[in-house]
Protein backbone atom coordinates (compact mmCIF):
# COMPACT_ATOMS: atom_id res chain seq x y z
CA UNK A 1 0.00 0.00 0.00
CA UNK A 2 0.95 3.42 -0.83
CA UNK A 3 1.59 5.90 2.39
CA UNK A 4 -0.86 8.29 2.21
CA UNK A 5 -2.89 7.19 -0.60
CA UNK A 6 -5.97 4.57 -1.06
CA UNK A 7 -5.39 0.76 -1.44
CA UNK A 8 -5.43 0.32 -5.06
CA UNK A 9 -6.47 -3.24 -4.80
CA UNK A 10 -9.23 -2.59 -2.25
CA UNK A 11 -10.58 0.03 -4.76
CA UNK A 12 -10.67 -3.00 -7.58
CA UNK A 13 -12.55 -5.24 -4.89
CA UNK A 14 -14.63 -2.87 -4.61
CA UNK A 15 -15.25 -1.93 -7.87
CA UNK A 16 -16.18 -5.31 -9.22
CA UNK A 17 -18.18 -6.19 -5.88
CA UNK A 18 -20.33 -3.10 -7.47
CA UNK A 19 -20.59 -4.08 -10.69
CA UNK A 20 -21.40 -7.49 -9.64
CA UNK A 21 -25.01 -6.01 -7.91
CA UNK A 22 -25.56 -4.02 -10.60
CA UNK A 23 -26.56 -7.79 -12.69
CA UNK A 24 -26.09 -10.29 -10.38
CA UNK A 25 -26.05 -13.78 -11.68
CA UNK A 26 -24.91 -15.77 -9.14
CA UNK A 27 -27.54 -16.62 -6.51
CA UNK A 28 -26.51 -15.43 -2.95
CA UNK A 29 -24.64 -12.19 -4.10
CA UNK A 30 -25.68 -8.99 -2.98
CA UNK A 31 -22.98 -6.04 -2.10
CA UNK A 32 -25.00 -2.60 -2.24
CA UNK A 33 -22.59 -0.58 -0.90
CA UNK A 34 -19.34 -1.63 -2.00
CA UNK A 35 -19.84 1.40 -4.84
CA UNK A 36 -19.94 3.84 -1.43
CA UNK A 37 -16.63 3.04 -0.83
CA UNK A 38 -15.29 3.98 -4.38
CA UNK A 39 -13.77 7.79 -5.44
CA UNK A 40 -15.73 9.39 -7.85
CA UNK A 41 -14.28 8.47 -11.09
CA UNK A 42 -14.83 5.00 -10.26
CA UNK A 43 -18.82 5.84 -9.52
CA UNK A 44 -18.95 7.37 -13.00
CA UNK A 45 -17.56 4.05 -14.72
CA UNK A 46 -20.08 2.28 -12.71
CA UNK A 47 -22.99 4.39 -13.33
CA UNK A 48 -21.98 4.39 -16.78
CA UNK A 49 -22.39 0.31 -16.48
CA UNK A 50 -25.44 0.52 -15.17
CA UNK A 51 -26.77 2.91 -18.15
CA UNK A 52 -25.16 0.28 -20.37
CA UNK A 53 -27.08 -2.48 -18.89
CA UNK A 54 -30.72 -1.04 -18.70
CA UNK A 55 -31.36 -1.36 -22.15
CA UNK A 56 -29.96 -5.39 -21.73
CA UNK A 57 -30.35 -7.28 -19.00
CA UNK A 58 -28.46 -9.93 -20.06
CA UNK A 59 -25.29 -8.50 -20.68
CA UNK A 60 -22.60 -9.15 -18.12
CA UNK A 61 -21.19 -6.21 -16.33
CA UNK A 62 -17.92 -7.22 -16.83
CA UNK A 63 -15.88 -6.14 -19.26
CA UNK A 64 -13.59 -7.96 -19.38
CA UNK A 65 -14.86 -11.59 -18.55
CA UNK A 66 -17.98 -12.77 -19.05
CA UNK A 67 -21.02 -13.62 -17.02
CA UNK A 68 -20.27 -13.55 -12.85
CA UNK A 69 -17.02 -15.17 -12.16
CA UNK A 70 -16.23 -12.09 -9.45
CA UNK A 71 -19.32 -13.06 -7.29
CA UNK A 72 -19.24 -16.58 -7.79
CA UNK A 73 -15.38 -16.51 -6.72
CA UNK A 74 -16.41 -14.45 -3.92
CA UNK A 75 -19.01 -16.91 -2.17
CA UNK A 76 -16.81 -19.92 -2.95
CA UNK A 77 -13.81 -18.17 -0.48
CA UNK A 78 -16.29 -16.79 1.46
CA UNK A 79 -17.71 -20.56 2.03
CA UNK A 80 -14.63 -21.91 2.81
CA UNK A 81 -14.05 -19.59 5.49
CA UNK A 82 -17.50 -20.35 6.81
CA UNK A 83 -16.42 -24.05 7.44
Amino acid sequence: MRSGKPSRTAQFIAYNRALGNLAPRVPGFSDPLAAEFLPDNWKRKIERTRRSLAGRPAKSPYPFCGAGWYPARRLGIGANWAD
